[in-house]
């Protein structure tokens, strides 16, 4: 949809100066070490036998996420894959808003869960291979495998799909098994989000008609109501609003605040004239609109509220499989300053060891219950399961033993029935 009914002037420089280069920077490990996270040898679990070296970019922007891939089953390939950006808010931390122009601007709904990115890499002899992977990791951990497996068992076409080398398809995990802020009918679903071009790096918009979208059979990101962006800040407020009023707040069974009636608000497609700065031509940003209970304005405050760090840590398992305030802080680093995790250091400590702690307390209940059941005998008859479990812990404690089942089993992959005897 355009910006406005009448063409808008052209763009001056400094409007489009911001986004241009977040796009076009373009770094490596040898120029910004800091910013890329080294791997060795990290196993493919969808192509068994594979492994991959190199790097990821974990400064956020538009590499976020992005690999650097030196060898591939120990041989030199080096190659760069471009993954899912870390979209942005369309203001300064001061709230100085910067997003006053644009050739065009899509809204899709945003969806709130676990980022999948397809992609495909090469061996040193030229055989292409199609792999998953999380926001900072090159291939997607264990923990969600299961999770992603149950959707890839539906959508047997993303399973199959064959990318070309450098090409990458986004997609959403969310659902009630993977829960995040936004209470989700679905158990867990799959959703195609947008897909990076090999070629040109763009990000492109989940279009039905498009040949690359037509071969998936999961569902495609849904496009939000139509509006006329004439100016995009107060358009911008106004959606806010539209998204704010449908949301109810609430306490889950683990205490944990979530949202329901509504949906996490909106992912802005934006595309940008020619910044004419290193790369002549446009390009488009993924600008994200969130209602203030989920977005919370925190560009005000001098601190992390404790609830925004509650709701990071959430995904701090995302990073790593054993993670520590290093991988905290390079998650909240993301949205907050320097300034602002400093002052809130000793509550983020606190919150990082209050989720360690309760992973731990869960990993000890899924040992008990694995030594008598499987996870879907769980979901079949919860009730069985609870009392086997109530004679290996107290009565004040099987409120949490539920919902620690309830959260984990989701995550766990299903035990193969015992061989028959021939």
């Amino acid at each position: 949809m355009n910006n406005n009914e009448t063409p808008a002037p052209p763009p001056r420089p400094h409007d489009v100066r911001v986004w241009h280069d977040n796009h076009y920077r373009r770094t490596g490990p040898e120029t910004r070490p800091g910013w890329w996270q080294r791997f060795e040898d990290a196993e493919d679990p969808y192509n068994p036998g594979n492994t991959l070296s190199g790097c990821v970019q974990r400064a956020g922007g538009d590499e976020y996420g992005s690999l650097s891939i030196t060898h591939v089953n120990g041989r030199p390939a080096p190659q760069r894959i471009i993954a899912t950006p870390k979209a942005a808010y369309p203001y300064r931390p001061d709230r100085a808003w910067l997003l006053n122009r644009a050739d065009s601007i899509q809204s899709y709904v945003k969806y709130d869960g676990t980022n999948i990115c397809q992609y495909a890499y090469q061996d040193a002899d030229g055989n292409t291979f199609t792999s998953f992977k999380l926001r900072t990791r090159p291939f997607v951990p264990p923990r969600f495998q299961n999770l992603l497996n149950r959707c890839l068992t539906r959508y047997p076409a993303v399973a199959r799909l064959q990318l070309r080398p450098g090409e990458a398809m986004l997609y959403e995990l969310y659902g009630k098994h993977n829960p995040m802020l936004i209470e989700y009918d679905e158990e867990i679903e799959l959703r195609a989000l947008c897909r990076r071009n090999p070629e040109t790096g763009d990000i492109e918009t989940p279009n039905p008609a498009a040949p690359a979208f037509a071969r998936l059979d999961c569902p495609l990101a849904e496009p939000e109501s139509e509006g006329i962006w004439r100016n995009i800040q107060e358009e911008y407020v106004r959606r806010q609003t539209v998204h704010s009023r449908s949301l109810t707040e609430f306490r889950a069974g683990n205490g944990e605040k979530m949202f329901r009636g509504g949906g996490e608000g909106e992912m802005l497609y934006v595309a940008f004239p020619d910044g004419d700065r290193t790369e002549p031509g446009p390009f488009t940003r993924l600008i994200k609109l969130k209602p203030p209970q989920i977005e919370e304005i925190h560009q005000a405050l001098d601190h992390v509220p404790r609830q925004e760090l509650e709701a990071t840590v959430r995904n701090v398992f995302e990073a790593s499989d054993a993670p520590g305030i290093t991988d905290f802080v390079e998650l909240l680093a993301e949205e907050w300053s320097g300034e602002q995790i400093s002052r809130s250091w000793e509550t983020a400590e606190r919150v990082l060891a209050e989720a360690l702690e309760k992973r731990e307390m869960e990993d000890g209940i899924i040992r008990s219950f694995r030594e008598h059941f499987r996870p879907s005998d769980f979901f079949q008859d919860s009730a069985a399961v609870m009392r086997r479990l109530s004679q290996e812990y107290p009565r004040q404690q099987m409120s949490r033993v539920y919902s620690a089942l309830a959260a984990r089993l989701p995550y766990e992959e299903e035990d193969l029935p015992p061989a028959q005897e021939p």
